[in-house]
Order: structure tokens, then sequence, then C-alpha cells
């Protein structure tokens, strides 16, 4: 399948966060490394804990029920927030994590548009169909 992104979104909780227009999820995995005597030479390597992190933006709004004002009090408090990461309504990703940056940039051309970056605390879930459930 095929997605458009036009088709994606983010979540804070159940609320769609408005005005985003991408979003970028990174997992990553440690790679643990050893050299051991009597080996053959090579580095022995094994995976270790995994982490994430993601960032979306879009137009800036903490006038009107966007969510982002309640992103910005999160950010200030230090607050956990629960996040999702929409491909489309059947295809997602979800964890909770804390605002690590949160920046605003005005431009004459564009007006005020907002970037938000999430450090993920434990683990993320990915919800994928199998072709059955298409």
């Amino acid at each position: 399948m095929v997605y458009e992104g036009i088709a994606g979104s983010v979540k804070a909780g159940e609320d769609a966060i408005a005005h985003m227009s991408d979003w970028s999820l990174e997992m990553t995995r440690e790679i643990k490394e050893g050299s051991f005597f009597g080996g053959d030479g090579y580095k022995e390597k094994k995976g270790g804990v995994k982490d994430w992190s993601a960032s979306c933006s879009g137009a800036c709004d903490f006038v009107t029920d966007t969510t982002q004002k309640g992103l910005l009090d999160a950010f200030e408090n230090g607050t956990t927030i629960a996040c999702g990461f929409y491909l489309d309504d059947d295809t997602y990703f979800k964890g909770n994590g804390i605002i690590e940056s949160l920046k605003i940039d005005n431009s004459a051309e564009d007006g005020p548009n907002i970037e938000i970056s999430v450090a993920g605390t434990k683990g993320i879930t990915s919800t994928i169909p199998t072709q059955s459930d298409l």
C-alpha cells in the first residue's frame, strides 16, 4: 500500500494537533560491541536498548482550540504526553514522550510556524494492518 502524506496526522492524546504539515519518527537501537581473545579478529556486536524520538511542524496557532497551547504548557511543565503518529486511520505509532524542544519561526512570507520535538519515554507501539485486514 502506498500512503499519501495528506492523510497523515499527529495526535496529542486523542486530539489531532491542528495545522501540522509534516512529521517524522526515528526509532533507534544502541549497538554494544566487544572484542574477545581467541576470536576471529572481528568485533562482536549485539543489540542493546531501543529509543525513539519524533518531530512535527506546521502553522503556529495558540489561540484557537488546536492543542498547540496545551503542548506549550506541557513543555513548560515537563509533562509527559501521549503521542500518535498516523499514516492513515489504520496505520499508526503511539507512545509517551516529553517535549524536548519547541521552536517558533516567524516569516514575513509564510507567517509563524511551529516545530515540536519529542523524546520518547519507554516504548512505542505500531498498529499496522495485515493484508487480510485490507
